[in-house]
């Protein structure tokens, strides 16, 4: 984290985020929210793939009528308070520097539980909850595992057992052409691993304590 940006407004960028946490092992546990009031201060940093290269999108990428990234543009990955999270409305606003607070979420509150548990098992079987198993550089990893979060909350990636994919627009958008290799090898194990998840035996799956913040920002445009 010694390259964090810290000064440019990033207008593709979400203004709501999941800030993901610690996951034991392969244990799925459901989100426990913090106590109301935290707050968690957003910054960026570029991914990076295995040369060393700043990871970019491929293609033009929508979100309905909002743009999500286009052509040479960098994917950055988010942090709040120093720690990994992770983008659940694409194409919104958020800008280093603002400070969200924890409370009342309207958007992950009005998310569907089907994809809200979803999209743990997103980050159960990405990055933070997999990451030593999936190979590559931390931003490989940060970005694979976005994509399908996104696919989770776009409708673009099924909620039920399976977890198929349905429109493969955000993953086009990083690696058409054959660009971004990396990145498409782990989203595809992310992929595979949640395909396989139902057959994982239920006594396997237990909840653990941990903190799964869900900070809600409304739509931020002004700085720090």
């Amino acid at each position: 984290m010694d390259k964090i940006v810290s000064s440019k407004k990033y207008k593709r960028v979400a203004a709501l985020i999941l800030a993901a946490v610690t996951i034991l092992s392969m244990f799925f546990a459901l989100p426990v929210s913090a106590k109301t009031g935290d707050t968690a201060t957003i910054t960026f940093d570029y991914c990076y793939d295995t040369g060393g290269g700043i990871i970019t999108f491929a293609k033009t990428v929508t979100n309905g009528s909002v743009t999500v990234g286009t052509p040479g543009e960098e994917l950055c990955r988010i942090y709040a308070d120093g720690k990994d999270a992770y983008c659940i409305e694409p194409g919104y606003s958020l800008y280093s520097g603002n400070t969200l607070t924890e409370g009342k979420s309207s958007v992950w509150n009005g998310i569907p539980a089907a994809t809200r548990k979803a999209i743990n098992i997103a980050l159960l079987y990405g990055k933070p909850g997999n990451s030593k198993n999936l190979g590559y550089t931390d931003g490989q990893q940060w970005i694979a595992t976005q994509l399908i979060v996104w696919e989770l909350i776009s409708g673009c990636r099924n909620t039920n057992e399976g977890f198929k994919c349905t429109n493969t627009k955000y993953i086009d958008g990083m690696c058409a052409g054959g660009m971004n290799p990396g990145v498409k090898d782990v989203y595809n194990k992310i992929s595979t691993a949640m395909a396989a998840h139902s057959t994982v035996p239920w006594m396997s799956c237990i909840r653990v304590n941990r903190t799964n913040v869900h900070l809600d920002c409304p739509r931020l445009r002004g700085g720090s």
